[in-house]
C-alpha cells in the first residue's frame, strides 16, 4: 500500500515534466494490482483502477487549470472512473473534450467524446438540452463522416424530443 501511495506521488510528479511517462508508471502501478476480493460485485482491481483513473484526471486538472493541454486525457481518466465520478462532471469533461477535438479538427476523437458524454448523460438520466446539444454535434460530425445513417438516427431522436418538448426553433433545425 505504501510502496503503491509512493508510485502515485512520484508518477503524478513525472506527470509535470513528461506526461507519457508517467502514464507507463500508472500503468506499472495499475498492472501490479491483483486481487480477487469483491466490493459490492465488483472486482477490488477495477476498483483500484478506477480510482487510479480519477487520481489522474484530478491531476491533471490541477496542472492543467488555464490552458486545454490535457482535456481529452481529462475526459478519458474522468469516464474510466466510471462511478465513482459525478455523471455530470464526466459529461462535462467528455463534451468539452469533444469540443476540444472538433476544434482542431480531430473528427474522430471528437465523434468518440461525443458517444461517450452521449452514453453517461442518457444512463444519467439527463434529457435536457445539454444532452441534446451533444447530439446534435454528434449527428453532425457523422455526417461529415460519412456515416449518414446513425446521423439521421441521431437527428430523428432529436426532432422527436423537439416536437415532445415543443421546442419549434430546435425542432424546426
Amino acid at each position: 500500500e505504501v510502496e503503491q501511495r509512493f508510485a502515485l506521488d512520484v508518477a503524478v510528479q513525472v506527470l509535470a515534466q513528461d506526461f507519457n511517462a508517467a502514464l507507463l508508471l500508472f500503468a506499472g502501478v495499475a498492472g501490479g494490482m491483483r486481487g480477487d476480493e469483491e466490493v459490492r460485485g465488483v472486482p477490488q482491481r477495477i476498483v483500484r483502477r478506477q480510482r487510479l483513473h480519477l487520481q489522474i484526471a484530478e491531476a491533471m486538472e490541477r496542472l492543467d487549470s488555464s490552458s486545454r493541454t490535457y482535456t481529452s486525457g481529462i475526459a478519458h481518466h474522468l469516464y474510466s472512473a466510471g462511478p465513482l465520478v459525478k455523471p455530470e462532471r464526466t459529461g462535462r469533461a467528455l463534451t468539452t473534450g469533444g469540443d476540444a477535438a472538433h476544434a482542431v479538427y480531430a473528427t474522430e476523437e471528437a465523434v468518440q467524446h461525443y458517444h461517450r458524454a452521449l452514453e453517461v448523460l442518457q444512463e444519467a438520466g439527463d434529457n435536457g438540452m445539454a444532452r441534446c446539444a451533444v447530439q446534435e454535434v454528434l449527428a453532425d460530425l457523422l455526417g461529415l463522416l460519412g456515416d449518414r445513417a446513425a446521423a439521421m438516427s441521431h437527428y430523428e431522436a432529436l426532432s422527436t424530443v423537439h416536437g415532445a418538448a415543443k421546442h419549434q426553433i430546435e425542432h424546426a433545425r
